[in-house]
């Protein structure tokens, strides 16, 4: 999400960061899984490696907001409206989230670990699955169903998403 965010942000596809193991924000350290660091990537290098570091950059570029957006078109943070009882929305925080709900103005650093899904970010196991099927089908608004469609459905419309992003991320996964 947070790929698909930085690029519609305006992020070029072609941005590259070094990633020595960690990064820094004022005094705290954030680490990247792989200790001494993946070295400069790119974009489908970094979704390949899973960079940590690569992520925290993005995040920090495009903010906690644009994160948020992206994830809410992919199906996270509310319900999906499958017919099961006890549907969890799951949690894609943003500063007015948190204010609101803490009382607390957002923090830099936890834009950062958002960006990599950690932090207040909870997301449901259909929710993952929704994501995915959305990105392996173009972007269009795909929801899960139990039974077949009735045959007066409409098909899935668009989420709104550059389908050549989708294509980028895609080629990374």
């Amino acid at each position: 999400m947070t790929a698909l965010a930085a690029l519609a942000s305006g992020i070029p596809p072609g941005h590259t960061v070094s990633c020595g193991g960690s990064t820094s924000l004022g005094r705290a350290v954030f680490h990247c899984w792989k200790e001494h660091g993946h070295g400069t990537l790119g974009l489908t290098q970094a979704l390949a490696q899973s960079c940590d570091v690569y992520f925290y950059d993005l995040a920090r570029r495009i903010g906690v907001d644009a994160i948020a957006d992206m994830a809410r078109r992919f199906g996270f943070g509310a319900p999906l409206g499958l017919d099961l009882p006890g549907e969890q929305p799951g949690l894609i925080p943003t500063t007015t989230w948190k204010q609101a709900t803490l009382g607390e103005s957002w923090q830099k650093g936890e834009t950062l670990v958002c960006g990599i899904g950690q932090g207040y970010v909870s997301a449901t196991p259909l929710q993952l699955a929704v994501m995915t099927a959305r990105l392996a089908n173009g972007g269009l608004a795909v929801t899960p169903r139990l039974a077949a469609p009735s045959p007066e459905a409409s098909p899935p419309g668009s989420i709104g998403v550059d389908p050549a992003a989708i294509t980028l991320v895609l080629g990374g996964m």
